[in-house]
């Protein structure tokens, strides 16, 4: 989350957002993991069990690029440190569409 959190500090101005979305039925421990990150995402949104049937998630964390109009343009599911150098080259290249 750090990594999303310093991603999301460095584009935010191009236009990017970073949400961090629980499908956890405990709202408040999805919170506390969110607080004990000490990350300055935007606030950490709950959309429930529609967020994953929606978006066909059946692992987590997965990571998402969704465009302005609601189209997933990449997935990753997993995190491993240096994931985000790949996310960076994506969100690099959306950018440039």
């Amino acid at each position: 989350m750090r990594a999303l959190d310093k991603i999301n500090t460095t584009y935010q101005r191009a236009g990017l957002v970073v949400l961090g979305v629980s499908v956890d039925e405990d709202l408040r421990r999805a919170q506390e993991f969110a607080d004990s990150m000490k990350v300055v995402l935007p606030d950490h949104v709950r959309y429930g069990s529609d967020i994953g049937r929606d978006y066909q998630l059946a692992k987590m964390p997965v990571t998402l690029l969704v465009d302005r109009s609601g189209v997933v343009r990449f997935s990753h599911i997993g995190f491993k440190r240096g994931d985000d150098r790949m996310y960076l080259e994506q969100i690099r290249e959306l950018l440039r569409e």
